[in-house]
């Protein structure tokens, strides 16, 4: 159920469908389309009936919000209020009869709330669409403070998106002596673990927002070829600030924590490891 409060807004269920509400509404959807459009992504959410009421109450909300209620999960939010559904479902889910009914009452509080016309709804918010950073291909060093260096490729650049994202693949190298593009192309990957508990090659998803918070120097030395696409997500759903790369690469080498690897870099600029 994912969730970790009474307050029907405390799990990530209702937190991802009100949140992806937004992003659609915010995007210049119209509200029956975007009803419609997240029906299809949740609908394993609606077939769940442990879920299925956090999706009512996330839409009742979000549809009030920008002044376009939804009649069909308004009438269905007074179902839940009548049969006692909320509480019947968090019994069911080990949930104590104290905070049963505290959630019936949030329950209800939501429909009387929805209940009255809003007037004022939200106006849409328009998304600043950038692009990453940095570029396919480019090879970037970093100099930390003490004058170690090491290095990253950038595997892809999102174009007009929110965040403006680059998948970057760090490299296992660590050292006073500035790196070539040559030692970036003979160089293995940096490894990390992975969530089976094994090692995989250290990939990241970085920010463009977030370049300008680096916090040691940086360059670009030059551009490796990639030739292949990776498609958004990839490589996994790691994200992380540019910070981590070095200060993580320092405090493994210092610590003698690294992980030794005999995967090349360049498997991942000519056929990828994870397709």
């Amino acid at each position: 159920m994912g969730t970790w409060g009474i307050a029907l807004s405390s799990s990530d269920t209702f937190s991802d469908i009100y949140s992806e509400y937004f992003n659609q509404f915010n995007s210049g959807i119209a509200a029956n389309k975007i009803l419609t459009n997240i029906e299809q992504q949740f609908e394993d959410v609606l077939a769940d009936e442990d879920e299925r009421n956090d999706f009512v109450f996330a839409v009742v909300k979000a549809s009030w919000e920008i002044g376009q209620i939804s009649k069909k999960y308004k009438d269905e939010l007074k179902n839940i209020i009548d049969k006692k559904l909320e509480i019947e479902r968090w019994l069911r889910l080990d949930g104590s009869n104290k905070d049963a009914e505290k959630r019936q009452l949030n329950v209800v509080a939501l429909y009387e709330k929805v209940s009255v016309n809003n007037l004022k709804p939200k106006k849409i918010k328009r998304i600043k669409l950038v692009d990453g950073y940095f570029e396919k291909g480019d090879c970037i060093i970093f100099k930390d403070s003490e004058n170690n260096y090491t290095a990253i490729v950038v595997l892809s650049q999102e174009k007009q998106t929110e965040y403006g994202l680059n998948l970057i693949l760090v490299l296992d190298y660590f050292s006073k002596t500035k790196p070539t593009i040559d030692d970036c192309e003979k160089a293995n990957c940096a490894m990390t673990h992975d969530v089976k508990g094994g090692f995989k090659p250290w990939t990241q998803y970085c920010y463009a927002k977030d370049v300008k918070k680096i916090e040691c120097d940086f360059e670009i030395i030059g551009k490796i070829k990639i030739s292949i696409d990776y498609p958004y997500q990839a490589v996994g759903n790691s994200f992380g600030s540019w910070n981590l790369i070095p200060n993580w690469t320092k405090e493994r080498n210092v610590k003698n924590k690294v992980i030794q690897s005999t995967i090349k870099a360049k498997k991942m600029f000519r056929k990828g490891l994870f397709g």
